[in-house]
């Protein structure tokens, strides 16, 4: 009976450990027969029609697969399916890696210093001292800290050649305004990054392009990498083609071009060719028996960085600390977004662990948001150790509430208004007596002083206060690239609403109005029933000609939109009118001659709305040529 009860329980302790070994990463079927539902259904769900999935651990590859299709089936040519070692997919951001690592390069050489002021490697322009005694560095630009504004609106992503500016060229044109000092708050910037890659450009005394070719990817042996753009022969047989789904069929995409701005992100690169950069990294800067970095130089990009709240994880110098799965596994690397291909990078030195994941098509952010949700919850969601909440009322939280806007965007460009659609929005809710943070749809309590976590979850938000100690900015734990600030009254999302929705609907009112009773008003006053009719047609077309110019607007567009420009010229006109108006109104009332209420009520309108158009750079003024 003995020997049958411990057979039965030798028996039990393999099924257990089995079970518990289905569950790990090491568990290399389990883990592709997972990451293919996954990955399978994401992709026909959201029409994304190739992607790639690469996971090392140890230096081993425990899945390395490709999805879809390379090129789809045409008239003359036959399909070709996703190759890992070939296929060229475009890693978007991640491209920014290779510019830190070549910067480290320079600097290991005694040809740059981080804290330096970057004026000292520019002789083609300089970047502007618009605030004296605090100069930018390259510390500032590989944490994101240069209190440069952002903006993308018509030049950042091409599909047309002729549009193409060399770096140097289109780095001086479409120089951003810096609306902080630098040091003070996060924000990522595209333009920042091409700099420092200008940068390499001048003290190698090489291209960007050709640097990074001789000094990472021909020491690594990465065949299947270039920045060029397009990929010149024999690599482009092997591009990625990106598609987009469009009744009810997929519809090729011209080839993103990202040249004037090469360094944050022109790249494209086989999924094989970035493990060999990866792990480099992981491995102290050396991948069989090349080396592109010294250790300590590695270890120096991992800790040295910049952090608004040590309790959350903050920026490396280029890489960003990401956060996924429990507490305790750190991932460092960089995410990659362009119009058509999304991609991540994480590397985990505890855990030697490599992770890739590329998918394209406009459905393909849909997948790699789910494999990025799924995945590092699945195989590292093992319990950190429960966090204390402490319990706050509603008015102890309403400090907190409110929205907050990304330092990662555009103020003195028509671009403005998108902080706004880009911001977060923090409220606070009673559930079963007791009180929460609302943090996109999550609720979240605090465990120490000006930081909430996730109920049930990893997820964090830490708040930053003024010298007043008032609550004025906001971090996302894993996203240390850009800080929110609080939004003031005029850029709430209410406010800026009610903007967009009472202007054109009080000044359609009015046209209504004028229309209906001009033989009256045109008996009182012509100027001023004219200089109203034209201020509220005006100011009418105006929020048409945008809406439909910003709903038609293409993913890609080349320089900045004619219908944009044409229509940011009527506010001025508009303006023009209100003037007119309102030296009608103030004329009337000094010879004491009475005017309609309307009048009156259509010259405040015009003053709140030329005060609009002024807030959010809508005159005119504030585009590109």
């Amino acid at each position: 009976m003995s020997a049958v009860i411990r057979s039965l329980l030798i028996l039990s302790l393999s099924l257990f450990s089995q079970t518990s070994l289905a569950k790990t990463i090491e568990d290399s079927v389990g883990l592709e027969s997972y990451i293919d539902g996954l990955v399978h259904s994401a992709m026909k769900k959201h029409h994304s029609p190739s992607g790639v999935v690469l996971v090392y651990k140890d230096g081993v590859p425990l899945i390395s697969k490709g999805y879809g299709w390379q090129q789809l089936a045409r008239a003359d040519e036959q399909a070709i399916a996703i190759d890992v070692k070939r296929s060229l997919f475009r890693p978007g951001s991640i491209s920014k890696l290779f510019t830190w690592v070549a910067v480290m390069q320079l600097l290991e050489q005694g040809k740059l210093n981080l804290d330096t002021d970057v004026n000292q490697y520019l002789h083609q322009f300089k970047v502007s001292n618009s605030w004296p005694g605090q100069t930018i560095s390259l510390r500032h630009i590989m944490t994101h800290t240069t209190g440069l504004e952002d903006g993308a609106l018509g030049y950042l992503i091409l599909d047309q050649e002729e549009f193409v500016l060399p770096l140097a060229d289109a780095l001086e044109k479409y120089q951003p305004k810096r609306i902080n000092p630098p040091g003070k708050h996060t924000a990522y910037s595209n333009w920042a990054t091409a700099l420092a890659g200008l940068i390499v450009a001048n003290v190698s005394g090489l291209s960007f392009e050709e640097y990074v070719q001789r000094h990472i990817f021909d020491v690594l042996g990465m065949k299947y990498a270039t920045f060029v753009e397009p990929p010149q022969t024999p690599l482009n047989k092997h591009i990625v083609q990106a598609y987009k789904w469009s009744a009810g069929g997929y519809k090729p995409t011209p080839y993103e071009r990202i040249s004037s701005f090469a360094p944050a992100g022109s790249a494209a690169i086989s999924a094989e060719d970035i493990i060999r950069f990866a792990s480099a990294l992981l491995n102290g800067g050396e991948f069989n028996g090349q080396r592109i970095l010294k250790q300590e130089t590695v270890a120096q990009m991992i800790s040295e960085g910049f952090s608004h709240d040590p309790r959350t994880r903050g920026m490396g110098l280029g890489f960003i600390k990401r956060r996924f799965g429990n507490d305790g596994l750190k991932i460092f690397g960089h995410e990659g977004a362009s119009a058509w291909f999304y991609s991540h990078l994480g590397i985990s030195k505890q855990e030697k662990l490599i992770v890739f994941a590329s998918f394209s098509g406009a459905g393909g952010r849909q997948v790699y948001q789910t494999f990025l949700a799924e995945f590092y919850s699945h195989y590292f969601a093992n319990p950190d150790a429960k966090p204390v909440y402490q319990a706050l009322s509603i008015n102890q939280l309403q400090e907190y509430q409110g929205d907050y806007l990304p330092w990662r965007a555009s103020f003195s460009k028509v671009e403005a208004l998108l902080r706004v659609l880009n911001g977060r929005t923090i409220g606070a809710i009673t559930a079963q007596q007791q009180s929460y943070l609302l943090y996109r749809d999550t609720r979240y309590q605090m465990v120490d002083k000006d930081l909430f976590q996730e109920l049930g979850g990893y997820g964090r938000i830490a708040f930053q206060r003024n010298s007043n100690g008032t609550i004025d900015n906001m971090i996302e734990d894993g996203k240390a690239y850009t800080q929110y600030y609080k939004a003031p009254f005029a850029e709430t999302k209410t406010t800026v609403l009610l903007c967009l929705i009472a202007i054109p609907l009080l000044s359609f009112t009015i046209l209504i109005h004028l229309l209906y009773k001009r033989k009256k008003l045109l008996e009182s006053s012509k100027t001023l029933f004219y200089s109203q009719l034209s201020w509220s047609a005006l100011t009418l077309l105006f929020f048409i000609v945008m809406t439909l110019s910003l709903l038609s607007l293409p993913t890609i567009v080349n320089g900045f939109p004619r219908s944009i420009s044409l229509a940011l010229i009527l506010p001025l006109l508009s303006s023009c009118s209100g003037a007119i108006l309102i030296a009608g109104l103030v004329q009337s009332l000094l010879k004491r001659k009475p005017q309609q209420v309307t009048a009156w009520l259509s010259a405040i309108l015009a003053l709140s709305t030329l005060a609009f158009y002024s807030y959010w750079n809508l005159l005119g003024f504030n585009y590109f040529s």
